[in-house]
C-alpha cells in the first residue's frame, strides 16, 4: 500500500528523508508520496511566498530519487 508523508522545516529531528522514505516504502517497496512544506504564505504579504519557496525547495532538494510523487502545500488566504 502507498504511503505519504508531509514534510515542513525540520529542525530538531533532521532531514532524515532516505530513512524515512525506506520505512514508509516497507519491505515490499511500495511508492512513497512525498507533500513538503512548512512555512506560510498568505495574500497580504507576498514576500513570503519567496520564503515558502526556499522552504519546499530545500525539502524537495533532499529526497531520494524514488521518490517520484512529490505534490507540495501550498494555501492561501
Amino acid at each position: 500500500m502507498p504511503l505519504g508523508f508531509m514534510s515542513g522545516e525540520r529542525f530538531y529531528e533532521g532531514y532524515d528523508f532516505d530513512q524515512w522514505a525506506r520505512v514508509l516504502a516497507g519491505p515490499r517497496g511500495a511508492a512513497v508520496y512525498w507533500r513538503p512544506g512548512g512555512g506560510f504564505y498568505d495574500d497580504s504579504w507576498t514576500g513570503a511566498l519567496a520564503g515558502k519557496s526556499h522552504e519546499v525547495g530545500r525539502q524537495v532538494a533532499l529526497l531520494p530519487p524514488e521518490v517520484v510523487s512529490i505534490q507540495s502545500e501550498i494555501e492561501s488566504e
